[in-house]
């Protein structure tokens, strides 16, 4: 919950509870935020920022939530089973 709480907050998108639940990996939760903002951020901000930047803020925010080494936050890392996220 924290992971998501803090994505929220540095990309300024809201996370559905459903669709938050079924992100498994790290590429899993990349691939969502920038789907939502996408959808969510005006286009002009959204465009501000390249998906290399947003995918290598979501590894940060997941080694800094989850107090992990940023080098172990592949897109592959499942949340759970590798990265010790609570289920």
């Amino acid at each position: 919950v924290g992971i998501v709480l803090k994505l929220e907050e540095v990309f300024g998108v809201e996370f559905p509870d459903r669709i938050a639940r079924d992100a498994r990996t790290v590429r899993d939760l990349e691939d969502l935020v920038l789907a939502l903002r996408a959808s969510q951020v005006a286009p002009a901000l959204a465009a501000a920022v390249r998906d290399a930047d947003v995918r290598s803020t979501v590894r940060q925010v997941v080694a800094s939530e989850l107090r992990i080494d940023v080098a172990i936050v592949t897109p592959d890392a499942h949340l759970v089973r590798d990265l010790g996220m609570d289920a």
